[in-house]
């Protein structure tokens, strides 16, 4: 009897496997959007270099370097605090969410603030013709990244999930296209800022799919 009963036992762990212990969120934050923003910066820039003089406001328009550093910074917070909400009963998670949303908002309001007062001239120059579709498509992309590196993790809180990846991905590109794009704070708004909307829509619906599908 006892054999019989170390025999079973055997078989039942004879194909378990050590399971690879995943990076901290706040490291697999930090490394996909180290990789991210240069990435999409560089593809940016091959499809149609950024527009003439934009490093001339680097050191002499504070409120437009406040505005690029923020929005980057809030997009890695956000896409951090996505990695937190995965893991079920984080501690960190509500804390996070609410300093990332809170980031985002303050970048917001900067947005808002330049249609009353540029940050820096208004000017036509390196107009980009489908910047308002170059917008969702980076941050799409961005967005399944992350799905896809948290593909084998049940998500703890997918429309909350879906919606920092979606507006951290959507933000990396609005950001860049500050830089990159024509500077009118309405057209930025309605055509840089806006289409991150999409790219939230996006990754909701593939958060909300994945539950349905479990």
């Amino acid at each position: 009897m006892a054999i019989e009963k170390k025999q079973f036992l055997d078989d039942l762990v004879a194909d378990l496997r050590p399971v690879s212990v995943l990076p901290s969120p706040i490291s697999r934050a930090i490394l996909v959007c180290g990789i991210a923003i240069p990435v999409i910066f560089s593809a940016m820039y091959l499809y149609q270099p950024f527009r003439t003089g934009v490093s001339a406001f680097w050191g002499s328009a504070a409120l437009f370097q406040i505005e690029i550093f923020l929005g980057l910074f809030s997009a890695s917070v956000l896409v951090f605090a996505g990695f937190l909400l995965v893991i079920p009963g984080e501690k960190a998670q509500r804390s996070i969410l609410t300093f990332a949303i809170l980031s985002f908002l303050l970048w917001l309001a900067l947005i808002f603030h330049s249609l009353l007062t540029p940050h820096i001239a208004v000017s036509m120059v390196g107009k980009r013709e489908i910047c308002f579709l170059e917008v969702p498509f980076y941050g799409s992309l961005l967005a399944l990244a992350l799905f896809y590196l948290n593909r084998k993790l049940l998500i703890a809180s997918p429309l909350w999930v879906g919606i920092c990846f979606g507006i951290g991905a959507g933000l990396v590109p609005a950001v860049l296209m500050q830089a990159a794009c024509m500077y009118d704070p309405m057209h930025n708004l309605l055509f840089h800022v806006a289409p991150i909307l999409v790219v939230m829509g996006i990754a909701v619906g593939i958060s909300l799919f994945r539950l349905k599908r479990l």
